[in-house]
């Protein structure tokens, strides 16, 4: 069978493609490994991204619980707090987010997508005008179009010829704990010296804490939980709202949280999607809104273009671009509004990405 689209990746982005595809009557393929049950981060979904996908015609579960505001401690030492329900579209949702990842592929299973649960080795041109993908088990599918949804990796997109640019280097250390109270309902963003936390209850009365710093110190917490954890219980306002239980020490992961894009987001008969395209900087909390809009907004103009009109994906990219460039101007601010700690590594090296960024912005050219 020749599939109308083969989507690679079923993060959010590929998986609500799939649907919104497969509800317009293309024939969709959904191509990733084996999903998994571990946590996944990237656990909060703002109001606007739970419109989004209500208004597609997908309502999560009610094992996710609402997200009703934020704390930050940002620029100086007093705690500024947010309230969502102040926002168009309120309170948004804190995720069992590998649930959410499940549910979201069935949502694209229901709606008519074909899923294969095995990951993409090979994509190429088969001498016409369709791409031909295998598998790593062996299988070969046949597609009109390809959509790369498979996240920071863009599979496709680089075999395909785009290529990684403009990279600014962060990783994220995260584990699970107990705590003694899980009534907070809101996120929690602490600027420190050597890098910034993020925390937050997640479903099962657990919290997710995660560490944001440079690629050394990041591997060094790594192999020492229990300083990653006595950091952890420094933080005033995180112990206050959460109070930490001091027992085990957590199993810790390491994730690439590094802000990137490709040189090249569309190709003949291909297209790149979601943090395939642009992975953004966990402090802008864009990453899940982002993927949801390029899923809803891709699989139309996909559509429309295999039907022959070509406008409305060139439409679509120049929205994406220009939102992605909103989005990039705010993590500059952002940034830019901490200067407690100037002289040290990671502050100063955060300035020196957003001023050589700014000059390229400017003048078209690197330093």
């Amino acid at each position: 069978m020749i599939y109308d689209v083969a989507v690679i990746g079923a993060g959010p982005a590929g998986s609500v493609f799939a649907a919104r595809a497969a509800h317009a009557g293309l024939r969709i393929v959904l191509l990733d490994r084996s999903p998994s049950r571990e946590h996944r981060i990237g656990e909060s979904l703002p109001g606007s991204a739970l419109h989004l996908l209500r208004n597609s015609g997908f309502v999560p579960s009610a094992t996710h619980i609402a997200l009703k505001g934020s704390i930050s401690v940002w620029g100086n030492p007093t705690p500024l707090m947010e309230d969502h329900f102040g926002h168009p579209f309120g309170a948004g949702l804190r995720l069992d987010r590998a649930l959410f990842d499940v549910e979201l592929r069935a949502w694209a299973h229901n709606e008519g997508a074909d899923l294969v649960h095995e990951a993409i080795r090979l994509v190429r041109r088969d001498g016409t005008e369709r791409f031909l993908l295998e598998t790593n088990g062996g299988r070969q599918v046949g597609s009109r179009y390809v959509v790369d949804a498979s996240g920071r990796s863009a599979v496709a997109a680089r075999r395909l010829g785009a290529e990684h640019q403009d990279r600014q280097t962060l990783f994220a250390v995260y584990g699970m704990l107990p705590v003694r109270d899980a009534r907070c309902t809101r996120t929690v963003v602490v600027a420190t010296r050597e890098g910034w936390w993020y925390a937050v209850v997640v479903p099962g009365d657990r919290l997710l804490a995660s560490f944001h710093c440079d690629p050394r110190h990041a591997r060094w917490l790594l192999r020492n939980a229990g300083a990653w954890l006595e950091h952890l219980k420094g933080v005033p306002i995180i112990a206050e709202q959460f109070g930490i239980c001091t027992g085990e020490l957590p199993t810790l992961a390491i994730a690439d949280a590094s802000s990137r894009s490709l040189d090249c987001c569309q190709g003949d008969g291909w297209l790149a999607i979601g943090d395939a395209v642009r992975a953004f900087d966990p402090l802008t909390s864009q990453g899940l809104y982002a993927a949801i809009q390029d899923g809803i907004d891709g699989a139309e103009a996909v559509t429309a273009s295999l039907s022959g009109n070509h406008e409305q994906l060139g439409a679509f990219i120049k929205r994406r671009a220009a939102r992605h460039a909103s989005i990039e101007r705010r993590r500059r601010q952002v940034y830019l509004a901490e200067d407690r700690w100037a002289e040290t590594p990671f502050w100063t090296l955060r300035q020196k990405q957003v001023e050589r960024r700014h000059y390229i912005q400017a003048n078209g050219r690197d330093v």
